[in-house]
């Protein structure tokens, strides 16, 4: 689908950016008060974007999740306290692979 992993990792940060500008804002969950498929969806997503993410930028790109997708970056925080399983598997991730992954 796409030519580049630059093409990819674009298209990826584009549909990053609208869900950012499209998660309720009230929270605490990405679509409203309650736990949905909305986030068991897009956490394993961010789950990547955290922590592998950097490692397949070209060298030297800057990137700040929490300052290009900041609502994702809260309700990333978020869900994890509120939910001991989303935390789970973000711990066991970083475990392997501490931020930044290198």
């Amino acid at each position: 689908m796409f030519a580049t992993r630059t093409d990819a990792l674009a298209e990826l940060r584009r549909q990053l950016a609208i869900m950012s500008e499209t998660a309720d804002p009230d929270g605490p969950f990405l679509a409203g008060p309650e736990l949905s498929l909305a986030d068991a969806t897009v956490f394993p997503t961010m789950v990547f974007v955290w922590n592998m993410l950097p490692r397949f930028l070209p060298i030297g790109e800057a990137f700040a999740p929490e300052k290009e997708f900041p609502a994702l970056a809260r309700w990333y925080s978020r869900v994890q306290e509120l939910e001991p399983a989303f935390k789970r598997v973000a711990e066991e991730v970083q475990a392997r692979c501490p931020r930044p992954c290198k």
